[in-house]
């Protein structure tokens, strides 16, 4: 026996038996999980179908990497299935997708739900927050994509009472935690270089705007 194979005639069957033990063991390594022996990530993305709801469902299924993420996409844009096709066509063996016309029954177990700026024939946040509301029996983080983030957040937590706001964020967090790094980097500037100040312990920062026109 012998050529590719790298075994030559001389080798033992013990040795021939060690070698593709090993071979088996390493490919074993390489082999990627099914879909139902990963653990699962579920989404909700409404509407969907605008130019940010394109980049973030396709973005999405890399954020959870040895995941197997089950995206559901809700619109009643007549685009959404655009969009769901085109996710079929990127052939992702970690996503599963789904569009809805409604939030009824779709957030009650999902992990993260982002919401995105609505259209004339989006979901209405109205809609959004009592769904919200109805889905408070399991944790999730709640991310407020909006243009009006700020006021959509307050119209959510009136709807869904129930909400821990812990769990909403909005971008104008991003806009505080750069706002505490500048004042803890202006104030290590002006202190002994063995004093540093952390950003995190910069507190009562107040950030108002909204997270197009800061």
């Amino acid at each position: 026996i012998k050529g590719s194979y790298g075994i030559e005639a001389k080798t033992t069957a013990e040795e021939i038996a060690d070698r593709v033990s090993a071979n088996v063991a390493a490919l074993q390594v390489q082999l990627v999980k099914s879909p139902a022996q990963l653990p699962t990530v579920s989404a909700v993305i409404t509407n969907a179908s605008t130019s940010v709801g394109y980049a973030l469902a396709a973005a999405l299924p890399g954020c959870f990497p040895g995941h197997h993420l089950n995206l559901r996409l809700v619109d009643r844009s007549p685009t959404l299935a655009g969009l769901y096709m085109e996710l079929l066509d990127c052939a992702l063996a970690n996503l599963t997708v789904t569009t809805h016309t409604t939030m009824t029954g779709i957030a009650e177990d999902a992990d993260y739900v982002v919401l995105l700026d609505t259209s004339a024939e989006g979901i209405p946040l109205e809609e959004t927050a009592t769904a919200l509301q109805a889905a408070v029996a399991k944790p999730k983080k709640i991310i407020i994509a909006t243009s009006h983030a700020a006021t959509d957040v307050a119209l959510i937590v009136s709807r869904a009472t129930s909400l821990s706001t812990a769990s909403l964020t909005i971008p104008m967090l991003l806009f505080e935690n750069r706002a505490r790094y500048l004042i803890a980097d202006r104030l290590n500037a002006r202190v002994s270089s063995e004093i540093k100040i952390p950003s995190p312990h910069v507190q009562n920062v107040l950030v108002w705007g909204t997270p197009t026109n800061p």
